[in-house]
């Protein structure tokens, strides 16, 4: 299986790398065209800013969502999840929109703490 890990130039890329080529799967990371039209899976990666993900995915960003829609496994990690939704807190840029919704910070545990 073809899994492209999206390059969104943070994170521990190489060690999701590793892990999924250890499990038997073709893994690469990219974010050419070329490489998320042959990907049998998609993988968004955790750990970053919100508005700098999404401006490193602009130039795939159309099929990438297409894709997905039309039923390639997608994983999204930690920020790679949050990309997935209308907007964030995090960012002022518009998201994915794969998912209805805007992810929000939970509210501050401290009053509960006392």
């Amino acid at each position: 299986m073809k899994i492209l890990i999206a390059n969104t130039g943070v994170g521990n890329l190489y060690s999701l790398l590793t892990a999924l080529r250890r499990l038997g799967s073709e893994a690469y990371i990219s974010l050419s065209l070329e490489d998320l039209r042959g990907a049998d899976g998609i993988v968004l990666p955790g750990v970053g800013n919100f508005d700098s993900a999404l401006k490193r995915l602009e130039n795939i960003r159309t099929e990438l969502v297409e894709k997905v829609l039309s039923g390639t496994p997608l994983l999204g990690i930690c920020l790679g999840y949050q990309l997935l939704f209308e907007a964030s807190e995090e960012g002022t840029s518009k998201g994915l929109s794969i998912f209805k919704g805007k992810v929000v910070r939970y509210p501050t545990l401290s009053k509960y703490l006392t």
